[in-house]
Formats: C-alpha cells, sequence, structure tokens
C-alpha cells in the first residue's frame, strides 16, 4: 500500500500503518484536524504574541553566600533578592518591604548593580557595572522613576552617550560598543509613549513602532528587506487592519482584524512568490466559507467549508492529485460515511456516522480489521480495539468522551500481555506493569498522570525466579528517598535522591571494587573513597558547591 504524504515516511510495519491511518480517520470523523490555531486574534496588549517568560533565577539561600555589609537601618536587615536576571542582597523589613540600599552580583561575586529603595520603591542613585569593574550605566530614580540624567559606557570606559529624564518621562538611549546608537524609546510617567525605534549598525533600522500609555498605537514594523519583516497598525494595543508578513522581499502572510482585534477578512499564506499554501477567510476570528490547502507542486491536498468556525459541508483530502479522504460535515460534526483510500486508490477505512455518532474502522493490506473506534457526538466512546494483520487483537481499552479511562491492555504477537494500565479521564492512575515474553519486567505507581509511589525493575535470577533489579519511589514524578540498582550477582549500587536530584549517600559495590562518598544537590562533595580488590584504598575530594 502506498501512502506518500499520508503515513511517516518508511513505515513498514502494517500496525503503524494502521495506527497513521486511524490519526487520520480519527481527525476528519472527529472535525479535529491539524489546521493552523489561528482563531482569535490577541485583544490587547503590546504585541500582537505574547512574551517569552524567562524563568526566575535561584534566590540564595545563608548557605550559599554570607550577606554583605548593607547599612541597614533597624527594623531592616540584609535580605536576599533577585532584580534584572540578578541575584545579592537588599535591606528589608519583615513583611518584606524593601527600604535602603541594595546590591546584586555576577555570577563571580562582582558588583553588578547598586541603588537603594524606599518603602518598596526604587530612589535615589543607581549604578550598572561591567564584570570587569568598569561603570556599565549610572542614573537615578525618583519614586520609581527614572529621573535627571543617565549615562551609559562602553566596557573599556569611554562613555557612550547621556541623555535626560523627569520623573519617568523622556527619551531613553542605548548605544552600541562602537558608538552607534542602537534604540531610542520615548517615554512619559514610566510608560512607553511616542516614537520607538531599534537600530543595527550603521543606522538600519530594525524595528519601529508607536506607543501611547505603555501599548501599541500606531503603525508597527519589524525586521527588514534582507530578513523577515511583519508590517501591521494597532490601536490600544489592539492589532486592526492589515498585517503582513515577508520573508526577505517575498510576501508569506496576508490577513486583517477587525476593530476588536480579531481576524476577519481574506487570509492567505505563500509558499513563495506564485504558490500558494493556504486561502480562506474569517469572521470576527472564525474561520468562515471554502478553505483550501495547496502543496509545493501547486496541486490541491485539502479543501473544506467553515460555518463561523465549524465544519460544514464536504471535505476533502488528496495525496498526489487521488483523493484519499471524503466525508461531510453538519455544524462540526461528520454526519454520513466517510470513506478514506491509499494513495495507489485501494479502500482501507471507513466510518459511518449520524450526527458523529457510530463506528470508524481501518483495514490492513490483507483486508483484515486493522482498528475499530466507537464514536459518539463526534468523540470517541466505548471500547476500542487494534488488531494485527493475522487477526489478534494487540491494544484493548476503553475510552469516555474522548479520554482513555479504566483499564488498557497491550499484547505482543504471541496474544501475551505486554503492558498493563489504568486510566482516569485520559490520565494514568495506579500501576502501570510492563511484560516481556509474558514475564513481569517493570512497575511504576502513577496518580492522576503523574508517577507517585513505588517502582521496580525486575529480572531474572538463577532459578529462573523474578529479582528486583531497581527499586525506588518517586514523589511528584520526581525521584525520591533510597533507590537501590542491584546487578545480577548481587552486588549493588545505593543511593538517595530529594526532588529528583541526588543527596546523601552513594555506596557502589561492583566486581572491580567499591565506590563510596556523598551527594549535595546532584554534585559529588567531600571525600569521595575507591577501594579496589588487592590495591592501596584511594580518595577525592569535592568541593561544596
Amino acid at each position: 500500500m502506498h501512502t506518500t504524504g499520508l503515513l511517516p515516511r518508511g513505515a513498514a510495519c502494517a500496525g503503524v500503518v494502521a495506527i497513521a491511518l486511524a490519526a487520520l480517520m480519527l481527525a476528519a470523523c472527529t472535525g479535529r484536524g491539524d489546521q493552523p490555531a489561528l482563531g482569535k486574534a490577541p485583544r490587547a496588549g503590546s504585541a500582537a504574541t505574547p512574551p517569552v517568560v524567562a524563568p526566575p533565577p535561584l534566590v540564595p539561600t545563608a548557605a550559599d553566600a554570607p550577606p554583605p555589609i548593607l547599612p541597614c537601618a533597624p527594623p531592616t536587615r540584609a535580605t536576599p533578592l533577585t532584580l534584572e536576571g540578578h541575584w545579592g542582597w537588599v535591606c528589608a523589613n519583615a513583611q518584606g518591604q524593601m527600604h535602603g540600599p541594595f546590591l546584586l552580583l555576577h555570577p563571580d561575586g562582582s558588583t553588578a548593580i547598586t541603588g537603594s529603595y524606599q518603602r518598596g520603591v526604587l530612589d535615589g542613585p543607581w549604578r550598572r557595572l561591567y564584570p570587569n569593574g568598569k561603570t556599565a550605566e549610572v542614573g537615578a530614580f525618583t519614586m520609581g522613576q527614572r529621573d535627571g540624567l543617565w549615562q551609559r559606557y562602553a566596557d573599556t570606559g569611554g562613555l557612550l552617550g547621556d541623555f535626560q529624564m523627569t520623573r519617568g518621562t523622556g527619551v531613553d538611549r542605548r548605544w552600541h560598543a562602537d558608538g552607534q546608537l542602537a534604540s531610542e524609546r520615548a517615554y512619559a510617567d514610566g510608560l512607553l509613549d511616542g516614537p520607538s525605534r531599534v537600530y543595527g549598525y550603521g543606522g538600519l533600522v530594525l524595528y519601529e513602532a508607536q506607543f501611547a500609555r505603555g501599548l501599541l498605537d500606531g503603525r508597527r514594523r519589524l525586521g527588514t528587506s534582507k530578513s523577515m519583516r511583519i508590517e501591521d497598525r494597532f490601536a490600544a494595543g489592539v492589532p486592526r487592519g492589515s498585517r503582513k508578513l515577508w520573508r526577505r522581499d517575498t510576501l508569506t502572510l496576508e490577513m486583517s482584524f477587525d476593530d476588536e482585534g480579531n481576524l476577519h477578512g481574506p487570509f492567505s499564506a505563500w509558499r513563495d512568490r506564485s504558490t500558494l499554501r493556504e486561502r480562506g477567510a474569517f469572521v470576527r476570528g472564525d474561520r468562515h466559507g471554502t478553505w483550501q490547502w495547496i502543496g509545493r507542486g501547486r496541486e490541491l491536498e485539502r479543501q473544506g467549508s467553515y460555518f463561523l468556525g465549524l465544519r460544514h459541508g464536504t471535505w476533502r483530502q488528496w495525496d498526489g492529485g487521488r483523493l484519499i479522504m471524503q466525508g461531510r460535515y453538519v455544524k462540526g460534526r461528520p454526519h454520513g460515511t466517510f470513506r478514506f483510500w491509499s494513495s495507489g486508490g485501494a479502500a482501507i477505512g471507513k466510518c459511518k456516522l449520524k450526527n458523529g455518532t457510530g463506528e470508524m474502522l481501518t483495514f490492513h493490506d490483507n483486508g483484515q480489521l486493522a482498528t475499530r473506534t466507537p464514536m459518539v457526538r463526534g468523540l470517541r466512546h466505548g471500547i476500542y480495539q487494534e488488531l494485527n494483520p493475522r487477526g489478534k487483537v494487540v491494544l484493548e481499552g476503553a475510552y469516555a468522551s474522548d479520554q482513555r479511562h479504566g483499564l488498557w491492555i497491550e499484547r505482543d504477537g504471541e496474544g501475551r500481555v505486554a503492558r498493563q494500565s489504568t486510566y482516569v479521564d485520559g490520565k494514568l492512575d495506579g500501576v502501570v506493569r510492563r511484560y516481556v515474553r509474558g514475564e513481569l519486567a517493570s512497575e511504576v505507581t502513577y496518580a492522576l498522570g503523574v508517577r507517585e509511589g513505588p517502582y521496580r525493575e525486575l529480572q531474572p535470577g538463577a532459578d529462573g525466579e523474578r529479582l528486583p533489579a531497581v527499586t525506588g519511589a518517586f514523589a511528584a514524578d520526581l525521584k525520591s528517598g533510597p533507590w537501590v540498582f542491584r546487578r545480577p550477582d548481587g552486588r549493588a549500587m545505593e543511593v538517595t535522591y530529594v526532588k529528583g536530584d541526588l543527596q546523601g549517600p552513594w555506596q557502589q559495590r561492583g566486581a572491580e571494587g567499591d565506590l563510596s562518598g556523598q551527594h549535595d544537590r546532584g554534585r559529588r562533595v567531600g571525600t569521595w573513597t575507591w577501594t579496589a580488590r588487592g590495591t592501596p584504598k584511594r580518595t577525592i575530594t569535592y568541593p561544596q558547591p
């Protein structure tokens, strides 16, 4: 059977073919396809896409580093602080309100930023330093707003430039290392307000936009003609009108937004200057009318229609010009008979549904049933089965409202149990057992999709009995407590985990010798000892992390 464009390239196993086909049929017979998520656009904000938020840096404890000498007036005292990607210390009272000086450090322990707080807001002189000790930036805050003269320096010590702020109002400027202007952004009362630009070397504009009270308001342009470029407009943080995206000088995406920031009107995506990839239209954020998806050879790959975001009408899919799927939807639910063909024209599956309810079937090349999926109102519901080309069930379990629920059993080609698991609302719950040639190989306990409780792996013993190979436990999906790893000859390695990190003693007994030592937060610490058979004891000492 040839399924180019339908199944994974190189899928030789009939079971893989059947499962991949089932995935295609499921997408068609449930109305949940692989279309891009282009529904309702962002309603507000300063950009069309959400920012990427970096994880907060590790807050040090007293064990990591002693607090510096800060002139903290009682009742404040030196308290750990993270700010602008650095960690350090600040004067704060028992309630956590910052009041007084602070000190932030580079990873090497040198000073990164100094400044002060007054009743929880930045107030007073402020200085940023390079790791080499040279001043990078100097200025002052007044009640949380930048105020007065601000200066920025190169890491060699030379002045790059300066600018004036008045209680958060002014034009912030930054410079490249060679002194060329890198950016200028207008602020009012601490919020972006007015033009904002970012420059490359030689004055090339890389980004320009207009802001009002911290929100995009007006025309925005990102990129250049030699890279990816986006042009659009905003009103009070909401996209409006046309948005276009180019790769170099080739238009690749065009869409438009209504006054509320919803996608509205024609939508087009191009592969190159003359080849469409996708086209259709939106109405107030919902796909509506006929949509088409076109292949690299300009051949139609998929076509169907929507009614206010729901599939409605006949849908078809092609592979190399040959029809491989056809079915009909009524207000988002599959209705009638869906048929599936290989790229060679052979019938390989069908599902007959009424208002989304019925049974979906797929077949192997030899005509044997491959999968059986019950459907209720467009959702998988009931006993599901996968069978091999010889007609033997290799997977069986139940769905409830499109989620795995209850006992599921996988079998090998000989009919022996290979895996046994229990689900609750689509999440593993209880003991999952894995078998090899009918013999129990491992057990792991889950609680609503998270490993929680005992874990063990088994290995064959000398007299045929199953002996422990690995024993331990999980807590909140992380290794926790004592874990023991045993070899068939009885020698073992004993370790301890705390929240997934090695912590405490390590004892390893092997055929060539024994190794022992300590871990702290996943790292070796203290003195480790290696005792080999018939040789002197050797030691190595590791520093504290």
